[in-house]
């Protein structure tokens, strides 16, 4: 089975990290993939190219008409089985191009999109909406992340229930466990972070993670406890400014670490005492996942995508996002009394590895592949030349 997943770019970003780890494993189920992007940045590049996985930088103009032509021009080269876009401007640039050259498509919804922004943003939300709505009846089948995702994206764009699979993200297990907490242990050391209690938080900077909302918390929470630190990884993005300018009115500058981006998220988190995920908005929680993996407590944004992840959660650790105040409380309460959530934890690790783990998820989106060629009806056989 020959696959062109198509995404907007490789930047280091949840939707395409799942995927760079999806490559290998699809390939062990005798998928071919071939990788094309829209745009930069390509991080992620070296990661897919040492699994001796073909990348196109498709170059097109950042104009969707541009791009549909560049897409449908790397379709009519490769030859795939079947097309599998992922994030907007892939969505829409590829549907129609595939549906022009015969050649079935398929869409995975990463998120259910943001909720906040001005009038300008919810303006902007209406015409994207108006055309991923179009573009979507190309789509032979959608893969969501989560069942809420499919619940809102599908309503949105008028998706018959049927034709969504909710298959959730999956991670690489053997990065968890003994040898992330000696990495984790080692990454205190290179950091500077100390011995002591490290609320962490990985997330990129953007509105709908609510690190702000976490940092007004931590002003708090930092004042109540000398020996605590907060540490904030992730890229940067359209929230850094903003971030940087809480950080240097914060009362305890010092103790507030942002690390940047990091290409060890496992050791970081098993090192942590409490992870922290404030998001106002989740597609798929995968920092959830990883932390759970890492055995490591959770205080959470109480949205149904990190419900979905989590099963039963510890009293007190999912609350109301956007509250800085019950936050702080609540990481507190983990640092203090943490026999409950630590409990929850080591049962949250078994259930990540039995719901989560890369192996398993590959096997669910290669049926999932082969669904979507019956419904098309295509049958799944090796080809040699070109149609």
């Amino acid at each position: 089975m020959r696959i062109l997943h198509v995404i907007d770019s490789l930047a280091a970003h949840g939707a395409e990290r799942s995927l760079a780890a999806m490559l290998p494993e699809l390939a062990k189920h005798g998928v071919s993939s071939t990788v094309a992007f829209l745009r930069t940045p390509d991080t992620l590049r070296g990661d897919i190219d040492s699994h001796d996985i073909d990348i196109i930088d498709v170059g097109s103009p950042d104009r969707r008409r541009s791009q549909q032509d560049a897409v449908a021009s790397t379709i009519r080269s490769t030859q795939p089985d079947l097309v599998h876009t992922t994030l907007y401007r892939s969505d829409v640039a590829a549907r129609p191009a595939a549906a022009a050259l015969d050649t079935p498509v398929v869409s995975t919804w990463a998120s259910t999109g943001p909720t906040h922004g001005g009038a300008l943003l919810r303006a902007k939300r209406v015409r994207t909406t108006a055309i991923d709505r179009h573009t979507a009846r190309h789509a032979v089948r959608f893969h969501a992340v989560s069942a809420p995702v499919a619940t809102t994206v599908g309503r949105r764009l008028g998706v018959d229930p049927d034709r969504i699979d909710v298959i959730p993200r999956g991670r690489d297990v053997s990065r968890f466990g003994e040898p992330a907490r000696r990495r984790g242990l080692e990454l205190r050391e290179h950091h500077g972070l100390g011995g002591g209690p490290l609320i962490v938080a990985c997330a990129r900077h953007e509105p709908a993670k609510g690190l702000d909302v976490l940092l007004d918390a931590s002003t708090s929470l930092l004042a109540r406890r000398a020996d605590v630190t907060l540490v904030i990884a992730g890229a940067a993005g359209s929230e850094t400014p903003r971030l940087d300018r809480i950080r240097r009115t914060h009362p305890h500058p010092e103790r507030v670490r942002v690390l940047g981006e990091i290409d060890d998220v496992p050791a970081l988190l098993s090192t942590a005492t409490v992870s922290v995920v404030p998001s106002r908005v989740e597609g798929f929680p995968g920092t959830v996942v990883e932390a759970m993996l890492a055995g490591t407590p959770i205080v959470a944004s109480d949205l149904p995508t990190i419900r979905a992840a989590t099963g039963t959660p510890a009293p007190g650790m999912l609350v109301a996002p956007d509250d800085p105040d019950v936050l702080a409380l609540a990481i507190e309460r983990a640092l203090d009394d943490p026999i409950p959530i630590n409990e929850w934890a080591a049962a949250a690790r078994r259930r990540a590895e039995e719901r989560f783990s890369i192996a398993a998820i590959a096997t669910r989106m290669v049926e999932f592949y082969e669904r979507s060629l019956r419904d098309a009806g295509r049958t799944h056989t090796p080809r040699g030349g070109v149609r």
